[in-house]
């Protein structure tokens, strides 16, 4: 039980340190979204191991083993959630522009670019193919 608390504490303070790392170099620092996201998970990442290690198993097998283990499961999980943010920002960026153009039109009976799309300078917004 003592393991189980300890890994689900460890857990909620990887999500913190990469929701921190996420927000502070996307939103602050005005940095690719992508890129804020994988340094984050990276970020993550490394506390879990080490908090893990130390902390929660005390592990003294070989670190090279151990660490070589962790980046492959390190890279599939960042695999499934680079698909989901991916998946995330299309699916949301979609039903936005669409939601808009559809309230301008319906209001204006004109063709104006939602905000989204005028904050990042696009002239022709795909997303209005309604």
């Amino acid at each position: 039980m003592k393991h189980f608390i300890k890994y689900n504490l460890i857990g909620v303070m990887n999500t913190l340190i990469t929701l921190a790392s996420v927000w502070i170099m996307h939103q602050m620092l005005d940095w690719n979204l992508e890129l804020s996201n994988f340094l984050g998970f990276i970020f993550g990442a490394i506390n879990s191991y080490l908090m893990n290690r130390i902390w929660n198993f005390k592990s003294h097998n070989k670190k090279r083993t151990e660490v070589i283990r962790f980046i492959i499961v390190f890279l599939a999980a960042y695999a499934l959630n680079f698909v989901t943010l991916e998946a995330s920002v299309y699916v949301l960026n979609t039903a936005w522009c669409k939601t808009v153009y559809r309230l301008h039109f319906a209001i204006h009976e004109t063709r104006l670019f939602c905000k989204h799309c005028r904050e990042r300078r696009v002239r022709d917004c795909k997303l209005y193919a309604v």
